[in-house]
């Protein structure tokens, strides 16, 4: 697998800050993301890790900063947030599938709604998709036939639909069983080989040292390490980075 950086920047984070009420949670967050790249972010609960990667596609109003994509800037405008989320995709830790709908139309949905794709073309692209994260065979499953594993599997599947520049997993894992755990990750690693552009919360080591390139660590709303995936796991520089990681490992 390559995990090679890229120069052309397709996200790039610039003071970016964010309150909730008197509550700093992110303080000048400030971070460059590459085409290709596989970012990790990581750190303890509470230090805004998924409040981070939910200002990115606009689920937060950021308070101050800017983030930019591509050369477009989407903060500061109601009106670019539909344009962004074309190219933006979000996998979130409780899978957020439409319960009335099937495997198969849920993955539809967004391109015959937003992209306005033929239902025909849209079916095949899902099939294609389905196939694609080892679940065809569940086509017509709702999600409450499905386990856990695989319905974050279709989650997977609905966001790449639409056929996105980046995707962003918000800690995609924690909500399932141990044992659904790997069947997740394993289609997460094939997009990192595939070159999707990736930015995951996550605390799966394993994971990080497959198939992230980058690792970012958030403590308190402040990156405190940037840094190559091996060498943040392997040799932190910051004690609090070396204190999180020995809880884990």
């Amino acid at each position: 697998m390559s995990k090679q950086l890229h120069s052309e920047a397709i996200l790039r984070v610039i003071g970016l800050n964010k309150y909730f009420g008197d509550e700093h949670i992110l303080k000048s967050i400030s971070t460059t993301i590459s085409k290709g790249e596989v970012v990790a972010i990581m750190g303890p609960s509470g230090g805004g890790k998924s409040t981070f990667i939910r200002c990115i596609n606009r689920i937060e109003e950021p308070t101050t900063g800017q983030i930019y994509f591509g050369d477009l800037e989407v903060t500061g405008s109601k009106n670019k947030i539909c344009d962004i989320r074309r190219d933006i995709g979000m996998v979130f830790q409780n899978f957020a599938l439409f319960p009335h709908l099937t495997a198969l139309e849920n993955i539809m949905l967004a391109p015959t709604k937003v992209k306005k794709i033929s239902k025909v073309k849209s079916k095949i692209n899902a099939m294609t998709l389905l196939k694609r994260v080892g679940l065809e065979e569940k086509a017509n499953n709702f999600p409450e036939q499905l386990s856990g594993g695989q319905q974050q599997r279709v989650a997977i599947a609905r966001s790449l639909a639409m056929d996105p520049k980046i995707l962003l997993f918000d800690e995609p894992t924690s909500a399932l069983d141990p044992e659904m755990v790997r069947e997740v990750l394993d289609v997460m690693v094939s997009l990192a080989q595939e070159g999707m552009t990736m930015v995951v919360v996550s605390h799966e080591i394993n994971f990080i040292k497959e198939a992230a390139s980058r690792v970012l660590v958030l403590v308190n709303g402040e990156i405190i390490e940037d840094g190559p995936s091996k060498q943040v796991i392997e040799k932190p520089s910051h004690q609090r980075t070396k204190e999180f990681l020995g809880n884990l490992l």
